[in-house]
């Protein structure tokens, strides 16, 4: 006769291996992980983060005050003439102090700051030959009385 032989094996016998090896890795994909966001520094937080909120919220306030004011400052870079001319809408014998800093967006190694210095029509004519061409951004900061102000003009040299 004819006995069936058995198996002793039966099937789907390496289906807990293979829960327990993908177990096993998932488990150490996250460990590898949780490690490397533990190592890994934040730099986005300054430590007095407290301080530069309260220095926003004055520059704020001088923004909306020179808006108020409706202090009129004018920059202009007319093409060709390597120059750029600000221009302050005060009277002769007031006497305005402060910087005009000049802000290159694609790099900052070529911003500078310079004084401002009005001239008898209450203009500052700057020569922009050394000047790299393209965006720059100029902000001027400047005391007029006892109040400070702030403007801020997109110029592109050509």
């Amino acid at each position: 006769m004819n006995t069936p032989t058995v198996n002793s094996r039966k099937s789907g016998w390496f289906l807990p291996y293979v829960i327990t090896g993908a177990f096993i890795c998932f488990m150490s994909y996250i460990i590898f992980f949780v490690t490397q966001a533990m190592r890994s520094e934040v730099n986005l937080v300054s430590k007095d983060y407290y301080q530069q909120e309260l220095d926003y919220q004055k520059h704020i306030e001088v923004m909306n005050r020179t808006a108020a004011q409706n202090q009129a400052v004018t920059v202009a870079a007319p093409a060709g003439t390597n120059q750029v001319i600000l221009n302050m809408a005060v009277e002769a014998n007031e006497k305005i102090t402060g910087t005009i800093n000049f802000f290159r967006p694609s790099d900052g190694s070529q911003d500078f700051q310079v004084p401002l210095k009005l001239n008898e029509s209450q203009n500052q004519v700057l020569n922009t030959e050394k000047l790299s061409k393209g965006l720059w951004r100029v902000k001027v900061n400047y005391n007029r009385g006892n109040q400070h102000y702030y403007n801020e003009t997109q110029i592109t040299l050509q």
